[in-house]
Order: structure tokens, then C-alpha cells, then sequence
């Protein structure tokens, strides 16, 4: 696992956007968009994907964002972090996650992110895997270089 250190706010470069899940243990997961705009790193949610509402208010909790559960709940776009570079501790580009994901660590949360979509939030699997993949693992260069 390379663990890349982001002490100061020259770390970010560049405007980016992309399709995301947030990762909670081991089978669930918040649809959203990971972005990169005028030195702020956001991942805001935009449906509740397979957390049920105790899962919500869990993470309302831990992102110390009161009202988020509620708001995901009814279907809202709603912030669940936002960090500048001088807040974000690490990033972590696992080597098990093979390109397709990051690790991050803000100031008192870390996050798991997929570049790929979940397989248990589809009504069919893979319709073509190996393009699926590969642009998954674009987008995690993109991010990487970003980062």
C-alpha cells in the first residue's frame, strides 16, 4: 500500500470530477461524485445506495454533518466531507484495490472510495468487465496524479 503524504496545499493540482462509491464495510456502499475544485476535495453523496437509515445516521455521526441522514435519505445531493489540502492527511492507493480506488484520511474520518461500481447495487453484473475495470483504473491514475 503506498501511503502518499499531503502537508501542504501545493499537493492539489488541477480540477477534477468522477463518478464514486463511498465504501462502508464490507457490503455497503454511498453512490456519489469525488471532486477536486479550487483546493477543496468533496465526495458528495447523491442517493443513499445500500445503507439503511441506522447506516445513514451512522455516518451522519462520524462526518459530524447534522441533518445528512435525513437529507440522503429523501434522495438529496447532499456533502458528506469536504477538505482542503491542508486537511487531508493521507491518501492511500491500496494495492488490493488494483488501481480502481483511494483511501483517504482527513482530520478525524478516513474514507474508502471505488472508482468501480459495486456489483450488489446493480440488477445485473458485469456487462463488460474488462472496460468497466480499465476505466476504473483510469479514473484512480487520474486521481492519483491529482493528488
Amino acid at each position: 500500500m503506498k501511503i502518499v503524504p499531503t502537508a501542504s496545499a501545493s499537493r492539489f493540482s488541477g480540477n477534477y470530477t468522477s463518478k464514486a462509491w463511498l465504501l462502508r464495510g464490507l457490503t455497503q456502499s454511498l453512490p456519489g461524485v469525488l471532486a477536486l475544485r479550487h483546493d477543496q476535495l468533496t465526495f458528495t453523496a447523491t442517493g443513499f445506495g445500500t445503507l439503511w437509515m441506522r447506516d445513514l445516521r451512522r455516518l451522519e455521526q462520524r462526518a459530524g454533518m447534522p441533518g445528512l441522514a435525513e437529507r440522503l435519505n429523501r434522495g438529496e445531493a447532499t456533502v458528506v466531507f469536504q477538505w482542503s489540502a491542508t486537511e487531508l492527511q493521507a491518501v492511500r492507493f491500496p494495492w488490493y484495490y488494483f488501481g480502481g480506488g483511494l483511501q483517504l484520511q482527513g482530520p478525524d474520518q478516513s474514507y474508502r472510495i471505488s472508482f468501480i461500481r459495486p456489483g450488489n447495487t446493480r440488477l445485473h453484473y458485469f456487462v463488460n468487465p474488462f472496460r468497466e475495470i480499465a476505466q476504473a483504473r483510469h479514473i484512480g491514475r487520474r486521481w492519483r496524479a491529482l493528488l
